[in-house]
């Protein structure tokens, strides 16, 4: 049995470094189990462990695949401040205003 890790390519865990967490609500579970503890569990048992350390995993992998890694930046986005109104004022303009229009909250 292999464990597959994911991420735009793929890695042949090592189920002897590979460390799983317990996340579920049992405190008598053992917190941290390798990946052949975890190859013994049933699926039902298996979902209550995630992966410790992706990283380490990658480092400790019996084959690896890198097919695509990616890293991007985006520009913030600015507010274009015109000076203008904004829409809701624009319509209470339009519409004959609200009680702030016609100055009983000066």
């Amino acid at each position: 049995m292999r464990i597959i890790v994911e991420y735009a390519g793929w890695c042949e865990a090592d189920p002897e470094t590979t460390m799983f967490q317990y996340i579920g609500e049992d405190d008598s579970k053992i917190k941290y189990i390798n990946g052949n503890v975890w190859l013994e569990l049933d699926e039902n048992e298996k979902r209550q462990y995630i992966l410790e350390s992706i990283t380490k995993t990658i480092d400790n992998a019996l084959d690896v695949d890198w097919v695509d890694i990616n890293l991007l930046t985006e520009e913030p986005v600015v507010e274009d401040n015109d000076g203008q109104p904004d829409e809701y004022t624009e319509w209470q303009d339009y519409m004959g205003g609200d009680d702030w229009d016609h100055g009983q909250f000066d």
